[in-house]
């Protein structure tokens, strides 16, 4: 049987996290992200009023440690997708970001041809490289 926790439980469980309304917006996020959903309930507020509120496993709350503990390095949205598996490492795809940058900087440079003109525009020229025709 799986134990569920309500937001005040897993606030105390999980150190980073504050206050009801963060973990809300936590929950929010990672739904959004990851479309993990979380358990259901319904509380009696009143004679006949009843509030949702989403219970928490034990999984759960591992994994929003981890968010809580790499939040600040990574932000949170990519601290989320690292909690869940669905990035490869903690550094957030850095490598893969200069990888990109890379790319946007130098394939406009990469297409052109070999006049004098276009030599002047562009440096792979200027340093002896062939651009890809």
């Amino acid at each position: 049987m799986t134990n569920y926790f309500d937001y005040h439980q897993t606030i105390k469980q999980v150190s980073g996290l504050n206050s009801v309304s963060t973990l809300k917006k936590w929950r929010l996020k990672i739904e959004h992200l990851t479309g993990h959903t979380f358990q259901e309930d319904r509380i009696q507020t009143g004679k006949r009023s009843y509030s949702k509120v989403f219970l928490f496993t034990t999984d759960d709350i591992e994994k929003l440690q981890q968010i809580a503990d790499t939040k600040g390095s990574l932000g949170l949205d990519r601290a989320i997708l690292w909690a869940s598996g669905q990035h490869g490492s903690p550094q957030g795809g850095r490598g893969s970001k200069r990888a990109r940058l890379a790319i946007k900087i130098s394939a406009p440079l990469l297409i052109g041809g070999t006049n004098v003109h276009e030599s002047r525009a562009n440096p792979l020229i200027r340093l002896g490289l062939k651009p890809i025709s």
